[in-house]
């Protein structure tokens, strides 16, 4: 993803005015890196927290009026139904448009299929780290290092879901590797997809003296003030093994 830079910097220093404002009402000895970081890492979760709201919310511009359900049949629109989910930046409550009265009983929220949430579950993303956290250590320690990270508690129970399903799927990703092994098509596509590397690459840098104009005002007041840098040049280039001639 792309962002607008310009925009990021505004937000920063709209956060960076707030902490500050925080920190006049502390005692100045109480006002450490330490605890500005800490003010910093809870404000930007709950940025996120309402940024992630705000964007799920905003997903329904074009509401309709009906929709085509998984099984063939016809959802209408009820209301807007509040759903929760767990995400990096912790609990998060949204209204999204939600459709049912379809004959197989079953309902459906658009931007809950767009996003791939699901209601009272984790995200993707927070799911991922939960995962990583209880494949490293006990299910206990790692709830215990994901609380320090992410400023929120993880219960032992979540750990433990979430890297068992990592541990699925990860088990079904080598299933499908071992049946392609032995798939003589699957092989043979692999080896021809495959990038050949050089039998030689040799890199080379050199770098040159280039004379530019000054960029500090009190230097370009002097006369006859050159200022000189280094530019570096790179070059990547291969090898072609060539007969002895006999």
């Amino acid at each position: 993803m792309e962002y607008n830079i310009e925009k990021i910097n505004e937000i920063g220093k709209l956060l960076a005015e707030v902490i500050e404002e925080a920190a006049r009402q502390t005692e100045a000895e109480s006002a450490r890196i330490g605890k500005v970081e800490l003010a910093l890492r809870e404000s930007l979760c709950e940025v996120g927290g309402s940024a992630l709201k705000q964007l799920l919310e905003n997903a329904d511009d074009k509401l309709k009026a009906e929709i085509e359900c998984a099984c063939g049949g016809t959802l209408k629109h009820q209301r807007r139904r509040a759903a929760t989910i767990w995400s990096v930046f912790g609990k998060v409550v949204y209204k999204r448009a939600y459709y049912a009265g379809c004959a197989c009983q079953n309902g459906c929220a658009p931007v809950d299929r767009r996003y791939g949430t699901e209601p009272g579950k984790v995200t993707a993303g927070l799911a991922h780290l939960i995962a990583l956290s209880g494949i490293k250590e006990s299910f206990e320690e790692g709830c215990k290092w994901l609380q320090e990270y992410l400023l929120f508690e993880v219960s032992r129970n979540t750990a433990r879901s979430e890297t068992q399903k990592m541990g699925k799927l990860q088990q079904q990703a080598g299933n499908v590797l071992v049946k392609e092994t032995q798939d003589e098509k699957s092989l043979q596509h692999r080896e021809r997809s495959q990038t050949i590397a050089p039998d030689i690459l040799y890199g080379s840098i050199d770098a040159a003296k280039v004379r530019i104009e000054p960029r500090d005002p009190q230097e370009k007041a002097v006369k006859n003030r050159e200022t000189w840098r280094d530019l570096k040049a790179g070059c990547w280039y291969e090898g072609e093994v060539v007969p002895v001639r006999q």
